[in-house]
This record gives structure tokens, C-alpha cells and sequence, in this order.
């Protein structure tokens, strides 16, 4: 098939072959890359002219945005990657081909730019000639990879001992709180940030729950890993201490309130700013195994005596949990027990006993599956087992976690 416009009207594709179809795609793609290409000249021209400043406008990118009605951001990509491309003529040129992607054109030209000062011209030169080849079969993501080794050849003895100290602070974290979400950005450096991303890639793999597919995109199972990974490190008791006590979180609601579930409860911690509202359920998930710290409260909510401390789960019957469990409960569910919580079956605010028969181990997932759906828990012969609501099974079968071996367990 001919690369021409008539590729891109869309009439009558039923009639197409499939090999027709592909060729069609590959052509299309091709003239959409063509057309970036030479919209990147324009811009280079229109630069070079300085028409955005006869315009009245400070910067060129100004202009485009409201010319093109783009992004700030997007029309300041335009602009630079103009004027870089004039800089590679290799590049340049399989832009014009329709060979290169926007995004290859982003990997290359960031690739280059990034290059140590004692690079060589020919080393410039290697590296745009090798990812301009390599963009005929690799996209974006391995070109920058594949930048990052070039890089690393080039300069293997890393930066001189003042670049690395004018590059600290190498670990950053800033982050904000809005209506008790906690926003953040940052950045790690590649050794904690290797160990970040293989735990991140182990707890956030898709789980599949009772044959059904894991419905979360990748950034809400990484976000779910990430709670993970704070509970894990919470739950050492290796933590510094901050005010005279572990880290800790602190949820108060009134005691009608949380039998009930109706209302709502505070939920604080050492650096939230201010507190934040809970619902009543969401309470009552959190105290199945927390430390409960009684406070009697005068008429104007002055505190007026303080209680002890006590955990809900003693130790000797979280380990007997685990020896049971072996993880959660949920059936299907594969998650260590390091990762569960101590849910009481029949809940503690409910005057539920802590004994080992009322208690079962839950993810954080299925933990809060539990407490906001219509799904079930029994103890059958001292195993927990699951009653489905009828809208995942009519007839309510009873189900039980049949990765854990309980017939092995005296």
C-alpha cells in the first residue's frame, strides 16, 4: 500500500484484508510522525524569526498555546525539541522519514542533552546515530534505557566528587495533605530506589480473587503495595520514637458512635495536618487489631481520666493465628501473614471475645471487604470459612482459602 492521504479516510474498512488493515496502520502512523516532524521545522522556523516576540509575546511557547490550544508544557516540548533536532542532523532526518515517534524524538534529544561534559563530539554523534538506529525496533521506554547505558560507557568513573556533592540532596520527598489524602513527589537514589520498585513490583502484582481478574490499573495496585510496605514498617516496633511514642495513629469516636456505625470519627497522626473525618465502619475495621486507649470525656469533651493501653490481639494468639492461617483467610487470597491483620468475626465492639475460635488473619484488601460488603465469616470444625453474598454466588456456597493445607494442622 502506498503512503499516501487516502490511507487515513476510514471508509468501508471491513473490505480491508488483514494484512491490508496492518499495512494501513503502519502508514498512517507513518504520515502522523511525518507531520510532527515537519510541524517541529515550522516551529524552528517560526524561532528563528523571532516572530513571537514581533507578536507581542515574551516566549514562543506562549504563542503556540494559543495558536495550536495546547498545553504550556506541550507547546515548551515543541520549542525545544525544534531547536535541538537542528543540532542532530541524523535525528533530523529520520524525523522527516516518519521513522521517529515523539516520544523517541523526547528519548534521544533528553539522551544527548544529558551527556557528561567531557563527552566528545564523537561520542555525540555515536549516541545519535546508535538510538536513531535503534528507534526503527524499540520504543521511547528502551531508547532511555538504552541512553542511560551509552551514558554510563562514556563516562565510567561516574561524576568528579564536587558534581556528586552539587547533586545532594540525592533522596527527596515533599508531599501535602488535602482532605486527609497525603500527595507526594521525590525522588530516590537507584540503589534505595531499586529496593523500592522490587517491592513495589512483588506486592503489586494482580491477585485474583475467586477466578475473577484483578480489576485495579497498575497505579492503584502500587499505591495498595505502598500501604503495604508503611504497615510492614509500622508493625516492627523498630521505629523511632517521635514524641515520646512509636509511630502511631490516633482515631477518636464516641462509643454509641462506633457500636452503632453511624457518624463519624477523627483519625490523626504526628504529621497530618489537623485531623481527618472517618466513618464509623471504617473505625470499627481499624480496632479489630489496634491498641485501645479508653479516654472518659467531660461534658465539654475535656478529657477527664485516661485509661490503660491494652492490644486487642495478645501475641501468643497472633503466632497461633499464623500457624492456622498461614496468611489470609480470604479463599484465593495468597498474602503472608506479615501483610494480614487480626480480624475479630465477631466484632470486639460487638463484645466479640479475643480468642483464637473469633479470630481469623486479612489482608488489607479483603480486611476491608469484609467490613463493607455482605460477605460472611463462620468457623467450621475451628477453620474460617466464607459465605458469599448472593449477588457473587446464588446459592451461597461456603468457601474457604484453598491455598492453606488446614488438613495438615493438629
Amino acid at each position: 500500500m502506498s503512503e499516501s492521504p487516502d490511507v487515513l479516510q476510514a471508509t468501508e474498512l471491513w473490505r480491508c484484508a488483514d494484512a491490508e488493515l496492518l499495512d494501513r496502520l503502519a502508514d498512517i502512523e507513518r504520515i502522523g510522525r511525518r507531520a510532527h516532524a515537519a510541524m517541529l521545522r515550522v516551529v524552528g522556523e517560526i524561532d528563528t524569526r523571532g516572530i513571537a516576540g514581533e507578536l507581542g509575546y515574551r516566549h514562543l511557547e506562549s504563542l503556540l498555546g494559543d495558536r495550536l490550544a495546547i498545553t504550556r508544557p506541550d507547546a515548551k516540548q515543541r520549542v525545544r525539541h525544534a531547536a535541538q533536532l537542528t543540532q542532530l542532523p541524523v535525528a533530523a532526518a529520520a524525523a522527516d522519514a516518519g521513522v521517529l515517534h515523539p516520544d523517541q524524538i523526547a528519548a534521544i534529544t533528553d539522551t544527548i542533552r544529558q551527556l557528561p561534559p567531557r563527552a566528545t563530539t564523537e561520542d555525540h554523534e555515536l549516541v545519535e546515530r546508535t538510538l536513531v538506529e535503534g528507534a526503527t525496533h524499540s520504543h521511547a521506554g528502551t531508547l532511555r534505557r538504552w541512553g542511560h547505558q551509552l551514558h554510563n560507557r562514556i563516562d565510567q568513573d561516574g561524576p568528579e566528587p564536587y558534581e556528586a556533592e552539587l547533586a545532594k540532596p540525592r533522596n527527596e520527598l515533599r508531599y501535602t495533605v488535602r482532605d486527609g489524602w497525603v500527595y507526594f513527589k521525590g525522588r530516590l537514589h537507584p540503589e534505595s530506589g531499586a529496593l523500592l520498585t522490587s517491592m513495589l513490583s512483588s506486592l503489586g502484582t494482580p491477585r485474583a480473587t475467586e477466578g475473577e481478574r484483578d480489576l485495579r490499573d497498575t497505579a492503584e495496585r502500587y499505591g495498595d503495595a505502598m500501604a503495604d510496605i508503611l504497615t510492614l514498617a509500622a508493625d516492627t516496633g523498630q521505629l523511632p520514637e517521635d514524641g515520646g511514642q512509636k509511630p502511631h495513629l490516633t482515631v477518636t469516636i464516641d462509643w454509641n458512635t462506633l457500636r452503632e456505625q453511624t457518624g463519624r470519627a477523627t483519625l490523626e497522626g504526628a504529621t497530618l495536618d489537623g485531623a481527618t473525618s472517618l466513618t464509623a465502619s471504617q473505625a470499627r475495621r481499624i480496632a479489630c487489631d489496634a491498641h485501645i486507649l479508653p479516654i472518659v470525656l467531660g461534658s465539654r469533651s475535656q478529657p477527664l481520666d485516661v485509661g490503660r493501653s491494652t492490644r486487642t490481639i495478645p501475641t501468643a494468639i497472633r503466632k497461633a493465628l499464623v500457624i492456622r492461617d498461614r496468611g489470609c483467610s480470604f479463599p484465593s487470597c495468597d498474602r503472608p501473614p506479615q501483610w494480614t491483620d487480626a480480624h475479630h468475626i465477631t466484632s470486639w465492639i460487638d463484645g466479640g471475645p479475643t480468642e483464637l475460635g473469633n479470630l481469623t488473619l486479612l489482608c488489607r484488601q479483603h480486611h476491608t471487604l469484609i467490613h463493607h460488603s455482605a460477605w460472611r465469616i463462620e468457623m467450621d470444625d475451628g477453620i474460617p470459612t466464607f459465605i458469599p453474598p448472593r449477588y457473587v454466588d446464588r446459592d451461597q456456597k461456603p468457601r474457604t482459602n484453598p491455598l492453606y493445607r488446614y488438613d495438615l494442622i493438629s
